[in-house]
Formats: structure tokens, sequence, C-alpha cells
């Protein structure tokens, strides 16, 4: 199983439209060109520096808009609550490990390699979650639907 690109690209739609901008401002404002987020509205995979940007600039929760579609009634959740200055430099740098490797387990056919890869992926999420349980859960949830 993949993650679902459906997700992202109607989420980044979603998103651009709920803030009344063309994909021309749209793509400024996330340092992309207009033809490049067009491409990723349309089903193309985002490169993991994108989504990354995404995170930086505006707090959005990846896991949310992997695994969820934006609604007017959701839209909010969709953006992590702390403010940047509150996201540890560790934190981020597991953020961007995460991402890679599940890049990686979308690539992988082997299923031990898997299985390290989402052992890689659970040490980072136990590591980020600690303190907050209910995002463990629903990371651990993410996970099981990944390797099934």
């Amino acid at each position: 199983m993949h993650i679902p690109l459906s997700y992202i690209s109607y989420n980044l739609r979603f998103w651009r439209t709920k803030k009344g901008l063309s994909q021309q401002k749209f793509a400024e404002e996330l340092g992309v060109t207009r033809g490049m987020l067009a491409t990723y509205e349309e089903s193309v995979e985002p490169r993991q520096e994108f989504l990354m940007t995404i995170v930086e600039k505006y707090h959005v929760n990846l896991h949310y808009f992997f695994t969820r579609k934006m609604t007017d009634g959701t839209f909010e959740t969709f953006f992590l609550k702390s403010a940047d200055e509150n996201i540890s430099i560790e934190q981020k740098q597991s953020s961007t490990a995460i991402i890679g490797l599940l890049y990686d387990l979308i690539d992988e056919q082997d299923k031990d390699k898997r299985n390290q890869i989402a052992r890689q992926v659970t040490m980072y999420i136990t590591r980020m979650t600690d303190e907050n349980n209910e995002m463990k859960d629903e990371l651990y949830g993410f996970m099981k639907r990944m390797m099934a």
C-alpha cells in the first residue's frame, strides 16, 4: 500500500482555494513554479523538499495531509498548533527522516526491508511522541495501514 496521492492533490487544491489564491500566487508562496504546483494538484508525487517547505512555512500536520481530506469543518486540524519556535531542531530532523523513510517504504518491494523501514519510522515516532499519546496512536495506526 502507498500514500494516496489523491489526498495530497485534493488538499493542496482545497487549501489554495480556501485561501482565495490563484495557482500562480500560491506557487509563489510555496516557492515553486505555477506549473509544478499544477502537477502536484493533478496527483504527481510532490518532492520531499516541497513537503518540508509546507511543514516549515505553514506548520502543516503532514500526517493529516497524507491521510485525510480537508473540509471546511476540519481545515484547522491540518495545521500544527505550536509556533515554529516551539518545534525543536530534533523534531524537525525527525520529521524530515520520517518523510524520507515513508517514501522509501512506498518503493520497497522486499517485505523484510519494508519491516526494517517501518521499525525505523516507529523509532522516530516514539521519540517525537513520548509526551503525546493521542498523536502516537494516530501515527501507529497510519503505519499499520501502510504495512497492510
